[in-house]
């Protein structure tokens, strides 16, 4: 029940002036008396309080879970003469991590409190252990009821709504030096209920002297007598339902902590999601890479068709691939965020130099921005998967938005179809609520309430590098040939990896910048030598200005590759503990041209690029909602949720 803890509190604030003292002496106990009843660690229950030396009634739903250290309230009630009103308001006990949630059920507001043993408002009053861990209390302290605080068998009684009840007495002193009896009415076993020896009634009546708020001390000349009536209308024995100690969505919880840092996500990811924002459905998958600076997106947008975005920070360009065939490039300098605002969720001035911009660190990444109000506000499960919740209150879009971000469980393992890794503390899914006039209706005045929620699938904390094809992006390119001495046959299981290792070299030896090594493939030799063929392309140098060099022009690039693989030390690279060379004199090139496309605007071109992010900026696709519709191409492999 609202722990007895709490209701000496409550006796103590609603208590009437008595101009005798109330003395609780040991009863003398009924003969045949049953055994004490059983007190359940899990129930639930509906409890009728009524004040009856004030004159008013709280109705109150409980929920009590001992084994997983939590509790909720739902208190319901008037508003008094002396202006008190109960109002209707829910609180969610998590002691685990020593918080709990106060929400107003009449405008959503939420506040978060660090839970204290002293707080004697708190109906399941914790204990506190030698490691400073808090605990809820067990039946027998809530209750005020057992063995050890000297009930007495009082009778049966058929005062309890005509049910046929067990009677129990006992007397307490209460920490404010008054005293009281506290009657128990349990159903008799020969009486048939939901749950064997259910609690149907508390009646408590005593004394307390006043509080003196000045001394701090209690005023023995003044007593107040009291007297309450608990009614049980329902009482179900069992766990309740896990959702109902979790937040709300949509609620931000102000003076929350951060109980549980967020998951360290590793600089370099990639993920795809299914977004849905007011009427719209996005399906995309990205690539994230910190440490070298680069981002990929790839999806479908109903004003432009197919696109594919790259983003190569570190080289301060962005490359746009419209329906396929057309490549914009376009720079990216600390304008652009001046420009397109929505950039700014994904990347922020380089500190070493403010015309450059740079990715955000992986936390910003997620949503959550330096100095951010972020707090942890404990379990839900999402799309079927038990998650750790966080929550940020944001201004920067619109007002009043909330950002809530779930990763599974520590304890859950996530495995990839095409991996046999197993990765734990994964996101599962974003989402975004705000109460704005951006977006809104057209003729609609009034802040339009807004949600969006994202969720991610096929996260992979150790993905390959995507596989781009820039030479429609470049005015010029020439192709080459050369074999390098090995057996196909050691690398054939594994080619991926062997081709990125020939790119780094292929770079080194032609001295320019990785990306400019275009559409390299590994093959076997049709000669008789067993010997392998690498194919590939370099790209001229770009028209756009960039942050730094990307090495010598088309002709002298081609002229460094060839001197070094014809020469006799030739080209060489080492992998999976083998050494491979190329052979002297096989290498040859064929000129081509590849004209750099248009028919956008730069500005068309640069707003695409930073619109189509998403991760690092969730956010930035709730904004992109109300500036370009999209939708999506990819095909989900697993359910999922629409709420």
């Amino acid at each position: 029940m609202v722990g007895l803890w709490c209701l000496l509190a409550i006796a103590c604030t609603a208590a009437a002036q008595s101009a005798e003292p109330f003395i609780c002496s040991a009863p003398r106990p009924a003969p045949n008396s049953p055994p004490l009843p059983d007190l359940p660690n899990r129930f639930t229950a509906r409890i009728e309080a009524n004040i009856v030396n004030r004159g008013y009634t709280v109705d109150v739903v409980e929920y009590y879970d001992e084994p997983e250290n939590r509790g909720r309230l739902e208190i319901s009630g008037p508003r008094l003469r002396n202006g008190r009103s109960f109002g209707g308001s829910t609180i969610i006990y998590t002691f685990a991590d020593m918080q709990s949630f106060r929400i107003n059920n009449t405008d959503s507001t939420c506040k978060a409190q660090t839970i204290s043993a002293t707080n004697r408002f708190n109906p399941f009053r914790p204990s506190i252990d030698a490691q400073g861990n808090a605990h809820i209390r067990g039946a027998a302290d809530l209750f005020r009821f057992g063995k050890q605080f000297g009930e007495t068998y009082m009778g049966r009684d058929v005062a309890v709504r005509g049910i046929a009840a067990d009677r129990w007495r006992s007397c307490m002193n209460t920490t404010f030096g008054g005293n009281m009896t506290i009657d128990w009415y349990f159903a008799s076993a020969n009486w048939t209920t939901t749950a064997v020896g259910q609690p149907l009634r508390a009646v408590i009546e005593g004394v307390n002297p006043m509080f003196d708020p000045q001394t701090r001390m209690a005023n023995f000349s003044v007593l107040h007598y009291f007297k309450h009536y608990y009614d049980f209308t329902v009482f179900a024995v069992g766990q309740p339902d896990s959702s109902l100690f979790q937040i709300p969505k949509g609620i931000f919880c102000d003076g929350g902590k951060v109980a549980r840092n967020l998951p360290n996500v590793p600089n370099s990811f990639s993920v795809r999601f299914q977004s849905f924002a007011g009427q719209e459905i996005t399906h995309a998958q990205e690539y994230f890479d910190t440490a070298s600076q680069k981002f990929y997106v790839k999806g479908f947008n109903s004003q432009y068709g197919t696109y594919a975005v790259y983003q190569d920070l570190e080289l301060g360009v962005s490359y746009t691939f419209m329906n396929s065939s057309t490549c914009l490039v376009s720079n990216l300098t600390s304008k652009t965020l001046d420009q397109f605002p929505r950039e700014r969720y994904l990347a922020t001035q380089a500190p070493d130099n403010p015309s450059h911009l740079q990715l955000r660190p992986v936390r910003e990444l997620w949503g959550f921005l330096p100095g951010a109000n972020v707090s942890y506000v404990g379990t839900r499960t999402v799309n079927d998967v038990l998650c750790d919740v966080w929550q940020e209150e944001r201004s920067d879009i619109g007002n009043a938005s909330i950002y809530e971000l779930s990763f599974s469980k520590p304890s859950l393992g996530y495995r990839l179809s095409h991996k046999t890794l197993v990765e734990h503390q994964v996101p599962v899914r974003v989402e975004f609520y705000s109460k704005s006039l951006i977006g809104k209706p057209p003729g609609q005045k009034k802040p339009w309430e807004f949600r969006s929620h994202t969720n991610v699938y096929e996260f992979d904390m150790s993905p390959s590098s995507p596989k781009i094809n820039l030479l429609p992006c470049y005015q010029e390119s020439a192709t080459f040939w050369f074999q390098v001495q090995g057996a196909y046959s050691k690398i054939a299981q594994s080619i991926e990896d062997f081709e990125d290792a020939m790119v780094a070299s292929i770079s080194s030896s032609a001295g320019v910048y990785r990306s400019r090594v275009a559409g390299v493939h590994i093959l076997p030799s049709n000669d008789d030598n067993g010997n392998i063929v690498v194919e590939g392309t370099i790209l001229g140098k770009l028209s756009v200005p960039t942050y730094k060099d990307t090495g010598p022009a088309l002709d002298a690039a081609m002229g460094k590759l060839r001197d070094t693989i014809n020469s006799g030390s030739g080209l060489r690279i080492t992998y999976g503990g083998d050494a491979y060379t190329s052979l002297a004199q096989s290498f040859s090139r064929s000129p081509g041209s590849s004209q750099l496309s248009s028919g956008y605007s730069g500005g068309v071109v640069a707003g695409i690029a930073i619109a189509m992010v998403v991760v690092g900026a969730l956010i930035g696709a709730v904004v992109l909602y109300f500036v370009m519709k999209r939708r999506g191409e990819f095909q989900m492999n697993y359910k999922t949720q629409v709420d």
